[in-house]
């Protein structure tokens, strides 16, 4: 009777402790939001030069969708010279440009609207960087639940006298894979801040590895790659039989500028920081890396070189 009538004392005593705090955000005017990651007319995959520009929202409003500026007026400029007033396409949702980007071309983009601050951002196109060679093996064990892990091995010669900066990713079209969740063991990728820690128990592997040269500068650089296939499981009545099904992988290796690495690296860190760790707790929030004067957003040149390989099916236990 004395343990319960001293935990009704103390839980009296806690909640009266109770105080209600009233925070007086300041309310900041809405600025114009870019965000375009372009690449010079690469087959088999080319993408249009387009401005996604948007409008900022308060903290403190409760729009879900983004609001779109349609009637901004957009400027792009390559090296310093005006080359086009970007139109708004309705039926795109984006301005879209004629223009494709070239290689070591500086773009500039101006853009001002109404009841807005115009905002400016400028970017260089990075030389193109080609996968030498690539291969996979398509079983190499299971992971901690059982699925099976597939490898990725590519070589690509590095730009010296200069830092370089890279993106990965891996895909199966044709397929519901959509890009498959990539993990290393190369510390020029695991050093990275993003990269998630072995020791968080509900670790997420990244679809994109972003990555600087560093540790490999002039060099011909080798990295192998782990994902998960496509795989099946059928049950009977006396056992389970599971197969690594046959797909084709596309492998991306991009040659990206440094404000794009930093967009992407920060922005992969701070997926990381909101998900937590059921062990460890919440991180503390970061920014995510913009390179837009007067407003937010990413405007940032890449270039990809991609390779398709046929990977076989097979049984695996």
């Amino acid at each position: 009777m004395k343990k319960i009538s001293l935990f009704l004392l103390l839980v009296i005593i806690f909640s009266s402790c109770e105080s209600i705090i009233e925070i007086e955000l300041e309310k900041k005017e809405p600025t114009i939001v870019v965000k375009s990651l372009f690449a010079p007319f690469t087959p088999p995959y080319p993408q249009e030069f387009k401005f996604d520009i948007t409008s900022s929202i308060n903290i403190l409003d409760t729009i879900n969708s983004k609001i779109n500026i349609t009637n901004a007026n957009v400027l792009l400029y390559e090296n310093g010279i005006l080359v086009e007033t970007v139109a708004y396409i309705d039926t795109a949702g984006y301005y879209v440009s004629s223009i494709f980007p070239q290689t070591g071309n500086e773009y500039r983009l101006e853009v001002s609207a109404p009841n807005y601050p115009s905002i400016n951002c400028s970017n260089i196109v990075p030389e193109r960087v080609i996968i030498d060679t690539a291969s996979v093996i398509n079983y190499i064990g299971t992971d901690a639940n059982g699925a099976p892990m597939a490898e990725i091995t590519l070589s690509f010669s590095d730009n010296e006298n200069e830092v370089n900066y890279y993106e990965i990713s891996a895909t199966s079209p044709g397929t519901l894979t959509g890009y498959f969740r990539l993990s290393a063991n190369d510390d020029a990728i695991t050093s990275e801040s993003y990269y998630p820690s072995v020791l968080m128990f509900d670790r997420k592997n990244p679809a994109f590895l972003p990555f600087k040269d560093i540790k490999f500068n002039g060099t011909q650089k080798e990295l192998k790659i782990i994902y998960t296939p496509p795989y099946s499981l059928y049950v009977s009545e006396n056992n389970e039989t599971r197969f690594i099904d046959s797909h084709l992988i596309e492998i991306n290796l991009y040659s990206v500028s440094e404000d794009y690495y930093k967009y992407r690296a920060t922005y992969l860190q701070h997926i990381n920081n909101q998900n937590g760790d059921v062990l460890f707790g919440m991180n503390e929030p970061i920014n995510v890396y913009s390179n837009i004067e007067n407003g937010y957003g990413i405007f940032a040149a890449y270039q990809s070189h991609l390779v398709q390989l046929e990977v076989e099916g097979l049984q695996f236990q």
